[in-house]
């Protein structure tokens, strides 16, 4: 044990004079990442608390959580009995609307704001510049943006909703740093701010440090950043080997420039099970309409109370799986949308979602006219004319699905601001359900 590192318990064996430090983000993406960008062993491993340490010749990789209460136990005791002498920060932000960026965008974090952070400095001493030699940036290529760092991972936005909104409004702090820097900076995130602030406190004068990261998706749409955070940190870390002179494997010809299109296997993992899962519902509702096949009694022609009841009871209970296949139908389309948008770029048209779309329609209304005319006739026997039940049970299914799957779709358009999806991919679905394409935020 290391008594003067009680947090890390590291050997100075592990620790390099080189280091990437990644926080937060997923392990199992960071190594992804590391095996394709760094197809070597490790010479040790070393795992303490919460930190995570991969030793190679050239360089040491360090996991940990999220914000400053990870980064600064690690930085203080990393400067404990060692010098290094160049670090790099990687992972994901998100980019603040209206800047230019998009999800996917990998750049050099330049400079970095404190908002609402457990750090408080004099407003004079932000932005917190990075530490790194000019040429070697300048090879990079690399856009340079700056950052809002924060400790709230939900707290620091704009148009929140109620609980966060509360929370702004409570803590004064928060709510001075939203109006002093969200107008200032490209993008938020949890570690830029801190990293910079510890390293000039910490480290000597002849440190480097800095942090490449890039956009996993915008700062009003979280559920993008499932979607981009392998790629996006891939990328990172592409860079930040480049930066720190490591010899890796030559790149592929194609994997050139900011946004290169190829793609981790990690994404190629998450389709396939998007896909999976897709064909899994909806042969899941062929073997529900097979089963209504065997037990209904087609011949509508007031028979006993006994099967015209059955009738009803088994499509009002049928009805619920179709409803989901069909809400799924839209779902899983979009997110197999936007897992093959990152593999293949715009090469990608839907034909099949918007044809099975029209077939649920048709089926929920079938439905719905077996269920109300089975239901008039059990209670009302001969009292409704039978091309009235049928009809109007036929347009209640037309309705109820084209309500909900109209919500959906419209759901799923407004998530996607960049119209990966939204846009000339989803054409068809929306004009089946009369939702014209939602506008851009600015």
């Amino acid at each position: 044990m290391r008594p003067d590192r009680p947090n890390t318990n590291v050997e100075n064996s592990l620790l390099s004079e080189k280091m990437v430090i990644c926080c937060g983000e997923d392990t199992a993406e960071l190594l992804q990442a590391l095996r394709t960008e760094f197809p070597r062993q490790e010479t040790a491993y070393h795992e303490y608390r919460c930190f995570r340490f991969w030793k190679f010749a050239e360089f040491t990789l360090i996991w940990t959580g999220i914000g400053t209460g990870c980064l600064e136990p690690l930085l203080f005791e990393l400067f404990e009995g060692f010098t290094p002498k160049e670090l790099v920060l990687i992972g994901t932000c998100g980019a603040i609307p209206g800047r230019g960026i998009e999800p996917g965008d990998v750049f050099l974090m330049e400079k970095a704001y404190l908002g609402g952070s457990a750090i408080r400095l004099q407003e004079s001493a932000l932005p917190l510049p990075c530490r790194f030699g000019a040429d070697k940036l300048a090879r990079l290529g690399l856009d340079r943006r700056s950052a809002i760092s924060t400790d709230l991972y939900y707290g620091f936005a704009v148009d929140p909703g109620a609980r966060v909104r509360r929370l702004q409004e409570e803590d004064l702090g928060l709510k001075a740093d939203l109006a002093a820097y969200w107008d200032k900076a490209d993008a938020v995130e949890m570690e830029i701010g801190p990293f910079y602030y510890l390293c000039g406190l910490f480290g000597g004068p002849g440190l480097e440090y800095i942090a490449i990261k890039g956009a996993a998706n915008a700062t009003d749409i979280v559920a993008q950043q499932t979607l981009y955070s392998g790629p996006v940190l891939q990328r990172a870390l592409r860079s930040a080997l480049r930066l720190l002179e490591v010899n890796v494997e030559p790149e592929p010809a194609q994997a050139t420039g900011n946004r290169e299109s190829d793609a981790p296997a990690g994404n190629i993992t998450k389709l396939t099970e998007e896909i999976k899962l897709y064909w899994t519902i909806q042969l899941a509702v062929c073997a529900v309409l097979g089963y209504l096949g065997s037990n209904l009694d087609f011949s509508l022609a007031g028979g006993e109370a006994a099967e015209t009841m059955k009738n009803f009871v088994v499509s009002l209970i049928a009805f619920i799986p179709i409803t989901i296949g069909s809400i799924y139908n839209l779902v899983g389309n979009y997110y197999i949308r936007m897992c093959g948008y990152i593999i293949e770029g715009e090469v990608q048209e839907d034909i099949l979602s918007p044809a099975l779309a029209i077939a649920y329609l048709f089926v929920s209304g079938v439905m719905w006219a077996v269920i109300l005319y089975s239901f008039i006739n059990y209670f009302w026997p001969g009292q409704v004319m039978n091309w009235a039940s049928l009809t109007g049970g036929l347009l209640v299914g037309l309705l109820i699905n084209f309500v909900c799957s109209r919500f959906v779709i419209r759901e799923l358009c407004n998530r996607d601001l960049q119209e990966k999806y939204s846009g000339k991919y989803s054409e068809k679905l929306r004009l089946i359900y009369c939702c014209p394409c939602p506008k851009k935020k600015q």
